[in-house]
């Protein structure tokens, strides 16, 4: 049985199958699909993005799987290569950086990131996500609704379910986010699958969705979505993550 309900789950360990290796616990059968359209803004290739307010990207100390190993996507540089969902491993062609809120008064609520602890993503690490960053996730709720296991969703849907919650910044948050030569899908903190713009895209916000490769749901659909998942892990009685509605 997988984290989230699913008939077939990824893996996320160094692992051998039958003699054949699998990087990252990533079997190649996985590669290559393709989806449609996301939003997401960006974060360092020595250029630093300006704002009030970041939503999205990826925190310092966040984890990537690279061509050498996890390593903290404060450590990746341009020209690494980072393991995606749909392209194997891809270069990353520049690296942007920001702050989550610059203004000198209090970050709003809106803007505050999430804890996920533990296993609540597939995550094998505690992290933290912006409430715009686009994530990916794998269930049986999808298919049964979309007709496809994966479905792509702000994390800011995610309040709530499996123990996700806010938190209240009380220091400076950096973020960084990786550009591609076409929009991809990384695999960060040992498990969970984060969105991640081409690099002559900019913001993807200014994008037309058209030209877009992966599409996310909207907060209504991924809210619902979140909730039959929910109800899901009630039926399985997982005992060990909280659920929808619980605090950790």
């Amino acid at each position: 049985m997988t984290l989230l309900p699913t008939k077939r789950g990824l893996l996320t360990r160094f692992q051998k199958t039958n003699g054949e290796k699998i990087m990252f616990g990533l079997k190649n059968s996985v590669l290559g699909r393709t989806f449609n359209k996301t939003e997401t803004t960006g974060a360092y290739d020595g250029v630093d993005v300006k704002g009030a307010g970041m939503a999205s990207g990826l925190v310092t100390g966040t984890r990537i799987a690279t061509s050498i190993g996890w390593r903290v996507v404060e450590a990746v540089a341009p020209g690494d290569h980072a393991l995606t969902f749909d392209g194997g491993m891809q270069v990353v062609r520049r690296i942007t950086r920001s702050v989550l809120w610059s203004s000198p008064s209090n970050c709003p609520e809106h803007l505050w990131p999430l804890n996920v602890p533990v296993g609540a993503l597939g995550n094998q690490q505690e992290m933290q996500l912006l409430p715009e960053q686009n994530v990916m996730l794998e269930s049986d709720a999808a298919e049964n609704s979309f007709g496809d296991p994966f479905a792509l969703m702000a994390a800011a849907a995610l309040v709530g379910f499996r123990g996700i919650t806010r938190v209240k910044p009380h220091e400076k948050i950096v973020i960084y986010t990786l550009h591609f030569d076409q929009e991809q899908v990384v695999f960060a903190c040992s498990g969970a699958l984060f969105h991640c713009p081409a690099a002559d895209l900019g913001c993807l916000l200014d994008a037309d969705a058209s030209e877009a490769i992966y599409q996310a749901l909207s907060m209504t659909a991924a809210t619902q979505l979140v909730h039959l998942m929910a109800q899901d892990l009630e039926t399985l009685h997982a005992p060990d993550v909280p659920q929808y509605g619980t605090a950790a």
